[in-house]
């Protein structure tokens, strides 16, 4: 899943509390853990460089399975 990823830019949006970005952090950092994880309150222009995927913080359901998931699905869409 991590191969050709090298950047997560993590968009947290106001409603979206520091606990939930900490967690959401720290799931990214176990299932791409070599990726420069970037915190942003929008999404950073060039976002869909290769090797750089943005996610939403208020788009993930709860839990590291949601997070692999949206990687899973970003990264389909790629190839």
């Amino acid at each position: 899943m991590s191969e050709n990823v090298s950047t997560v830019v993590l968009v947290v949006g106001r409603g979206t509390s520091p606990r939930q970005a900490s967690e959401i952090r720290r799931w990214i950092r176990a299932l791409v853990p070599a990726a420069l994880i970037l915190i942003a309150s929008a999404p950073l222009p060039g976002g869909a460089a290769d090797g750089v995927v943005t996610l939403s913080a208020d788009d993930l359901e709860s839990g590291p399975l949601a997070v692999a998931d949206a990687l899973a699905r970003i990264r389909t869409h790629r190839d």
